[in-house]
């Protein structure tokens, strides 16, 4: 249930961004293009994903990760060891 949670969160996300991309290309495709492929390269090194399958793999390994980090802090909050 917690993924089916998180799956439709990331869908929202998806979403929102994808109508925020159709505005701006709407706008000046050529300028959003430019700009997406100089500008957030650079600002954001890394590589590109293979396919959706890699995306949602990283998607729950970040939803982990915020709940192990949360746990953790509840923990040092009761000053239990971690």
């Amino acid at each position: 249930m917690a993924e089916e949670r998180n799956q439709r969160r990331l869908a929202a996300i998806l979403a929102a961004d994808v109508v925020g991309y159709s505005r701006l290309m709407g706008r000046d495709e050529s300028g959003t293009l430019s700009a997406f492929a100089e500008d957030d390269m650079a600002a954001f090194p890394g590589r590109r994903l293979k396919d959706w399958d890699e995306f949602w793999r990283g998607a729950a390994w970040y939803q982990h990760q915020k709940d192990h980090d949360h746990l953790m802090d509840g923990l040092r909050e009761a000053g239990l060891p971690e």
